[in-house]
């Protein structure tokens, strides 16, 4: 397990190195992948920020996060990644947040036959299926899961490839 954790946050930490300069400066970024963003902030939030979060995947490469829903906290980091079924009002705070480490995330848009798929493939003992009827749950980073973002993301150096992966 403690091998499993060093290995998530090395390959968590390289993602980082890769989106940081697509973001650059800025809080949040588009990138040339349809429905994936980038966000990064320097400071922790002293408050939560009012959001509507649609269905999508949320990694945390650097930092650490929170998503409230109703009487619900989801707190993420690079070794939880954060699901929504449903377009759903939540609050969000950024927790951990520096200047020399900014919080660095990203987030993919999904579709339901997506979002469907990939729900059906965590394991149901790691499964939270009271937050998942909520339409918001946890899941554990893997290692497939951040090599299959760090593809999508070299895809930004491949745009001849783009267009035929990117939506794989």
């Amino acid at each position: 397990m403690h091998s499993d954790y060093d290995a998530i946050a090395k390959m968590s930490a390289a993602l980082a190195d890769k989106i940081a300069p697509l973001i650059g400066q800025q809080e949040t970024a588009d990138s040339v992948i349809e429905d994936l963003f980038f966000y990064r902030q320097t400071q922790a939030a002293t408050s939560c920020s009012m959001c509507v979060v649609e269905p999508s995947i949320a990694l945390v490469l650097q930092g650490a996060k929170s998503m409230t829903l109703g009487e619900d906290v989801f707190k993420y980091d690079p070794h939880k990644y954060l699901i929504t079924s449903i377009d759903l009002p939540a609050k969000m705070q950024v927790l951990e947040a520096k200047d020399d480490a900014p919080y660095l995330g990203l987030v993919l848009k999904l579709d339901l036959a997506m979002l469907g798929e990939l729900i059906s493939q965590i394991p149901l003992d790691k499964l939270n299926k009271q937050s998942l009827n909520k339409g918001m749950t946890l899941g554990e980073m893997t290692e497939p899961l951040l090599n299959a973002f760090t593809r999508l993301i070299e895809l930004v150096d491949d745009p001849e490839s783009m267009p035929v992966l990117a939506p794989l």
